[in-house]
């Protein structure tokens, strides 16, 4: 076969309950070029590798597994750029972790077609619609109304959730130059932010992949029902990785920087309930671009938190 033309990278652990979905929908692309899928399974307890297996022995020109010996994730290891971009041969990547999938066979045909057109475009996304561990719809998760270029600065201000990381097609090339900054945060907001400064981002309108919220062992989970401890750290690690990046960026999305900052702010403020943070003067810059009546709502927790307490059950009624 000739040299594969997109790379899909693909995180694997425990999935038992939804790799095959994955699997499915990978094997299922229609192109006009060669693909590979490099899946690495993270030395799951359940059936999950045999799965694998199973597809690698149908589809041995496209399933090309990573079997683990030890858990690389729990090392820190960062296994999309650690592990599985040395594999690459393609030209593009792809991503879509071992509980997701993509919902439209056309999908890396389309977005390969738009980045063979637009060689300035370091990104281009999709829609997707998020579904319940069991895979029952939710709600679509539009990133745009209508195809379009992106602004850098709305990527910025999305957080890392701004788009689902299966949308995501970008030249390997960029993946093996990101800027230093890009270490510094083992999220999928390093990833969009960092491929978004470096060219232009293309969005299409159509939905064409599913992302599973809330399923068992996911990030999204973990946040969900994280300690204050925690939620506070990933705040902490936001903030540190938006300075590097105005610094990597040369200021040129400096304001956008604060204004996203301010989230992550005051996120460590309602957590802590206390406002000591601001003696430090970055954080006494960033505490500017939150809006009034958030620090009306953050000083009723400080100082009355009875108040609080009830205003927010009115509102919950209401």
């Amino acid at each position: 076969m000739s040299k594969p033309m997109v790379s899909v990278w693909c995180l694997a652990y425990n999935h038992e309950k939804y790799i095959k979905e994955a699997l499915e929908s990978f094997v299922s692309q229609k192109t006009n070029f060669s693909y590979e899928v490099l899946i690495n399974d993270d030395v799951s307890k359940d059936r999950t590798r045999e799965i694998i297996q199973e597809y690698a022995d149908r589809y041995p020109d496209i399933i090309k597994p990573v079997f683990q010996t030890e858990n690389q994730y729990s090392k820190g290891v960062r296994i999309f750029t650690e592990i599985l971009l040395p594999k690459s041969e393609g030209k593009y990547f792809a991503m879509c972790e071992g509980d997701d999938y993509w919902t439209d066979p056309h999908k890396l045909q389309k977005q390969v077609d738009y980045m063979e057109a637009h060689p300035e475009c370091s990104m281009c996304i999709h829609n997707s619609t998020y579904v319940t561990e069991n895979g029952e719809f939710l709600e679509d998760h539009i990133v745009s109304a209508e195809e379009r270029d992106i602004p850098t600065e709305e990527v910025i201000l999305g957080g890392g959730g701004f788009c689902s990381t299966n949308s995501i097609l970008a030249p390997i090339s960029l993946a093996k130059n990101m800027p230093e900054c890009f270490d510094m945060l083992h999220l999928d907001y390093a990833w969009q932010t960092c491929l978004a400064s470096m060219g232009t981002v293309h969005c299409f309108a159509e939905s064409m992949s599913a992302y599973r919220t809330f399923s068992e062992g996911s990030w999204s989970s973990q946040v969900e029902h994280g300690s204050a401890e925690k939620i506070i750290k990933n705040a902490q690690d936001n903030i540190r990785y938006l300075v590097a990046f105005d610094a990597e960026t040369k200021q040129q999305y400096h304001e956008t920087i604060l204004k996203q900052q301010s989230t992550h702010l005051l996120n460590i403020l309602f957590q802590s309930k206390s406002k000591d943070i601001l003696k430090e003067p970055h954080y006494a810059e960033i505490y500017k671009y939150i809006s009034r009546s958030r620090r009306l709502q953050l000083n009723l927790k400080i100082h009355c938190p009875h108040l609080y307490n009830l205003m927010g059950k009115i509102l919950h009624k209401a």
